[in-house]
């Protein structure tokens, strides 16, 4: 069994506690107790940690990571990605977190690769959940994902802790369904239509890679069902 550390985060403001920015690591004995769970740089040294000792890592960001070109204007006008709930990547307020959310992502992966040091190779990535899970992987792999927590599985919005709550219930969900065999995207491209991939996108501009064909990847979606 590989030793697997699955971070899922709730992408907002650095500096607000109110709007903010949390994050939650799930490993095989559990959530590892953390008091830096609303740190976007702990979260660089937490990631940098688990790559260096070889572990593999799935990485999430709840904010649109993908987006579907469409082929007609009919599809176009719809703003919804096939498969979402209550919170569409394509109104105003989707736009704003997957802009935000691709600007998290760049910093993070920026500051990884500084953190490993100049002439260390950029960590070995996914982007194709059905390759990452076929088993052999090269030692501190990165999975990128999308989590989209929306409608009745967000946590209670009068909660202070939610956003650590949404990161929380993320994870665990991923966790859920890759322990049961069962890790499949909620969303995807219509048919006919394809994928424009924001993590691909950081990833090139983050000199993880020079591979154009990243920008069309589908892309690992987990959409929680409603808590409790």
């Amino acid at each position: 069994m590989f030793s697997l550390a699955v971070y899922a985060c709730d992408v907002g403001s650095a500096r607000s506690a109110r709007t903010g920015f949390a994050w939650a690591r799930r490993v095989s004995d559990g959530f590892a107790p953390t008091h830096a769970n609303t740190s976007i740089d702990d979260l660089v040294e937490s990631l940098v940690d688990d790559i260096t000792e070889g572990m593999a890592v799935a990485l999430g960001l709840d904010c649109p990571l993908y987006l579907p070109v469409e082929t007609d204007d009919f599809s176009i006008q719809n703003l919804v990605r096939l498969g979402e709930r209550e919170r569409s990547s394509l109104t105003q307020k989707g736009a704003q977190l997957a802009v935000l959310g691709l600007h998290q992502l760049v910093y993070l992966l920026h500051r990884v690769s500084d953190s490993l040091g100049r002439g260390h190779p950029a960590p070995p990535f996914y982007l194709d959940w059905r390759r990452w899970q076929e088993g052999m992987r090269p030692r501190g792999a990165v999975l990128f994902w999308e989590a989209h927590v929306s409608g009745p599985a967000l946590a209670d919005r009068q909660d202070p802790d939610h956003h650590f709550k949404d990161a929380r219930l993320a994870a665990e969900t991923f966790w859920a369904r890759l322990a049961a065999g069962q890790l499949r995207s909620d969303l995807g491209p219509r048919q006919g239509a394809a994928c424009l991939n924001l993590a691909g996108a950081a990833l090139l501009w983050a000199g993880w890679s020079d591979d154009p064909a990243l920008l069309r990847q589908e892309l690992l979606v987990i959409q929680p069902p409603a808590t409790e």
